[in-house]
């Protein structure tokens, strides 16, 4: 502890005279090191996962290598790859199958949804309705001659 007469020293002598700074890029070094070692540290603990990862394939290589090949068969574990590998087949062409069919209603709908479809979507219903094909419609078109025409005409004047 300092004695009242060192402290009342001290505090004329801070008045009297400037005090100490710190380095202006003191703040700026002390950052760039914390930054530095942060990523140092990211690095290092990054190399240690893929040393761990390299060690693994290492030693699932080493185990496949030194692995007779009877005792796959054995065990039956080949039998259940190939059926789990036929299901997965199995399951990827129907999944490629609804894909093609969704794709397919896609572009019916797109189809539908203009002009076009949308007046053979018409001419359908008019179809349904009447019964009649378009060939059937142009021929009554055909038919219809002026002479008849007078004659409904005529008809609807009565």
């Amino acid at each position: 502890m300092m004695s009242e007469e060192e402290l009342n020293a001290l505090i004329e002598q801070v008045e009297s005279q400037e005090m100490l700074h710190a380095p202006k890029h003191l703040k700026a070094n002390v950052m760039a090191r914390i930054r530095r070692d942060r990523q140092n540290a990211a690095r290092k603990q990054l190399f240690l996962y893929r040393m761990k990862v390299v060690a693994a394939m290492a030693a699932a290589l080493t185990l496949l290598i030194l692995m007779p090949e009877d005792s796959a068969e054995r065990s039956g574990q080949a039998s259940a790859i190939r059926q789990a590998n036929a299901e997965m087949e199995q399951m990827a062409m129907a999944r490629q199958r609804d894909v093609q069919d969704r794709w397919e209603k896609y572009h019916r709908a797109r189809e539908n949804s203009s002009i076009k479809g949308l007046l053979r979507n018409i001419g359908g219903k008019i179809t349904e309705l009447t019964g009649m094909d378009s060939k059937d419609a142009d021929n009554v078109n055909a038919d219809d001659t002026g002479a008849d025409r007078e004659e409904d005409h005529a008809e609807k004047e009565k």
